[in-house]
Parts: C-alpha cells; structure tokens; sequence
C-alpha cells in the first residue's frame, strides 16, 4: 500500500519522536541530563545538528578496525 505525502510525514516524525525518547531515557539514565524532558532535549539537539549522526560514524569506524 502506498502512504500519502502526509501520512509518510506523520510516520517519520512519530519515528524520529520515539528515536528522541528512547535515546533521552538513556542520556537521563546515564547521569548526563536532570530529568527525562532535559534528555529528550539534548537527543533532539543532537539529531537536528547531525551530531548523532557523527558519533555514530565514528563508533561505527572503532567497533570495524
């Protein structure tokens, strides 16, 4: 079946939403954030900046040498 432009668009920030939650619990859970609303922000901040992105790569070139 194939998504409309809207319902694509819903898909994918419902996606980035739940990418943002589970990567704040675990910046909160790790001692980095004061609440899980301040890690959410910093998992936002840091998939909008593509600094996500660059660590990923990174581990992704230490975890294959």
């Amino acid at each position: 079946a194939e998504l409309s432009g809207e319902a694509t668009l819903a898909a994918a920030q419902a996606f980035s939403g739940f990418v943002a939650l589970n990567a704040g619990a675990a910046i909160y859970v790790s001692g980095r954030a004061t609440s899980l609303m301040d890690g959410v922000g910093q998992a936002r901040l840091a998939i909008s900046s593509l600094a996500a992105r660059d660590t990923l790569e990174r581990y992704r070139r230490f975890s294959c040498s």
